[in-house]
């Protein structure tokens, strides 16, 4: 807990569930990127078009969209367990290593491995956490958003492909706006560089003199009507 109070709050495309995050990332590694052999030259296909704007279609398929998803967010993985195994001095890699187990590289692990066999074990021998199902839904939002001030203002996609829909779905039906901000489209973060959310982040966290001539309830209809 903090010592002082935190707020305002707003947050854009945060997981709904860090396990059910995890796992979709997982996949797009181990399926979709799978899918292509993990052969790295078919992701250089990526950079080979302009980046498609709002409103127009992909010009990749999903699949490889997905395959070059999973690649960057494994890379990510990779360096957390290296350094987390270092910074914590756990010694797993060296423990793997001399057991001849193939965990010993870090590009074997995946998100779902490194919460549970590295990450949780450590903190729960902290006291932080002596369930495993507890410590995964420490970062999610159905335990999060009931204990939040007034000043908590939560926006996602229905469509952000690193969420479960029924779990967005679930989260929608108990809790409603302006604490939580369900749209319709936009992905993860696709909406992110839009006038809408420049103008959602300067209302909720001080009117600018550019709005300050604009009524707040007919703003607040206008920017935090989205659901």
């Amino acid at each position: 807990r903090l010592p002082f109070r935190l707020g305002p709050v707003v947050a854009f495309s945060p997981p709904v569930s860090m396990q059910s995050t995890a796992q979709i990332l997982d996949s797009y590694y181990e399926r979709d990127f799978g899918a292509y052999h993990f052969d790295l030259l078919k992701l250089v296909r990526l950079r080979d078009r302009s980046i498609a704007g709002p409103g127009s279609p992909s010009p990749f398929e999903p699949r490889l969209m997905r395959a070059g998803i999973g690649y960057l967010f494994h890379k990510a993985i990779k360096r957390a367990v290296e350094t987390n195994d270092a910074q914590y001095c756990l010694g797993l890699l060296d423990w793997y290593k001399r057991t001849g187990h193939r965990r010993s590289d870090p590009g074997e692990w995946t998100f779902i491995r490194f919460v549970e066999e590295m990450s949780w074990p450590y903190w729960r021998q902290q006291g932080v956490s002596q369930s495993l199902e507890e410590y995964w839904t420490m970062g999610d939002l159905a335990p999060l958003l009931p204990v939040v001030g007034d000043d908590v203002f939560v926006y996602l996609s229905i469509d952000d492909p690193l969420d479960d829909p029924g779990d967005v779905i679930r989260l929608q039906k108990k809790f409603k706006p302006p604490l939580f901000n369900v749209l319709p489209y936009g992905g993860h973060l696709g909406y992110a560089t839009s006038e809408w959310v420049r103008k959602i982040v300067l209302y909720r966290l001080g009117s600018p003199p550019c709005l300050c001539n604009v009524p707040a309830p007919a703003l607040a209809r206008s920017l935090g009507s989205s659901h």
